[in-house]
């Protein structure tokens, strides 16, 4: 994938950060090569791999049991809630329409 300055600059718009044109060239390079070690892995022939298991356990995890337990000390979301309306809290809105 081309990483562009551009691609660079919508992400720290998104991410509200400002940054000097240094820096920019700088996580720019490094984010590249983020990018190239990761279409590298993607060739990794893993087919046959038990995902969920390192293969350094030469035995399956121990799992507790999940025994459920009553909870006496439940609120309500409502009670919690600066504003509640139509079931559902109501926020402030953090993102300007463009």
């Amino acid at each position: 994938m081309a990483l562009t300055e551009s691609d660079l600059h919508h992400v720290l718009t998104l991410a509200k950060l400002t940054v000097s044109e240094n820096e920019q060239k700088l996580y720019l390079s490094q984010l590249k090569t983020i990018l190239t070690h990761t279409e590298h892995l993607k060739r990794v022939d893993t087919h046959g791999l038990n995902d969920s298991i390192p293969p350094w356990l030469d035995h399956t995890p121990y799992l507790a049991p999940d025994n459920g337990v009553p909870v006496s000390h439940v609120v309500e979301p409502s009670q919690l809630a600066p504003q509640w309306e139509a079931n559902g809290f109501r926020v402030p809105r953090i993102l300007a329409e463009e």
